[in-house]
């Protein structure tokens, strides 16, 4: 994984985007810069650019100055982003007891949760992929999701994603229709097709005129997550009872697949 990648990877996993990575480094490999500058050296477009170099401004990881009439933007040093990090994982450890008692008292509660854009897409994705190493998710799809739901996020995102879970060994339990087999060589790009062959997968099949499925579903963990790629709607249930019942539904019902390796 380069450089790169794993900067973006870690700005993901603090909840960031990968823009929003790509400024920082800009600006890093600039030195100082406007948002001009910052904007042609990732490639994006200057408005778009400028929009995440104000929200980085905000929580302090570019500071804002001025060099005659041009505002320029300088990054903080990678120490200085480093123990910024450090201050976060410290300040989250010390409400760790209180964030315990507060799952405790609604345990028994299912939380649910909606949402009509691709950030959902991206928080189901992020925290599957961010899952402990050699954890295990369960996936169910038919055919017009899986070519709805590849297109919905850029190279670069999935990139992100199947490099991680391939990195922490994540299991993939899947049971798509057999009509899913030719899509992700069709619309994935072939080093995204290579990592997503070379993840770990139990995978079964079904025929879509037994398996009459054309959404998405993912089981992790104690979540279970609807996903409406035509739409960009997204709902999960947080509940382990929840999950649970339905892992089990699912996993009986993969027994009754054609099991097969992943070639599509």
């Amino acid at each position: 994984m380069s450089l790169q990648t794993e900067i973006k990877t870690i700005f993901v996993h603090l909840g960031r985007s990968a823009i929003e990575a790509e400024t920082y480094l800009a600006a890093l490999s600039l030195g100082s810069g406007t948002a001009t500058q910052i904007a042609q050296k990732t490639g994006e477009g200057r408005t778009k650019v400028y929009f995440h170099v104000k929200k980085l401004v905000r929580d302090g990881l570019l500071k804002e100055s001025r060099k005659g009439q041009l505002q320029i933007f300088i990054p903080i040093a990678p120490s200085e982003l480093s123990g910024k990090v450090s201050q976060w994982a410290t300040d989250l450890r010390g409400l760790v007891p209180q964030l315990e008692a507060a799952q405790k008292a609604s345990a028994e509660t299912p939380m649910i949760e909606v949402s009509e854009s691709r950030t959902g897409y991206f928080r189901v994705y992020d925290e599957i992929s961010s899952m402990p190493i050699g954890s295990l998710f369960r996936v169910l799809q038919g055919k017009a999701s899986m070519e709805q739901e590849l297109k919905l996020l850029s190279h670069e995102t999935w990139s992100i994603f199947f490099s991680r879970i391939v990195d922490r060994t994540i299991s993939t339990k899947a049971l798509f229709t057999e009509e899913c087999q030719t899509v992700p060589r069709s619309l994935l790009s072939s080093e995204n097709f290579e990592r997503m062959q070379s993840r770990k997968w139990n995978l079964a099949l079904m025929p879509e005129s037994i398996l009459k499925m054309q959404q998405l579903m993912f089981i992790y963990q104690n979540k279970v997550a609807f996903l409406f790629p035509e739409t960009a709607l997204v709902m999960t249930i947080t509940h382990q009872g929840i999950a649970d019942i339905l892992g089990a539904t699912f996993d009986a019902l993969h027994s009754f697949g054609e099991k097969t390796e992943p070639v599509w």
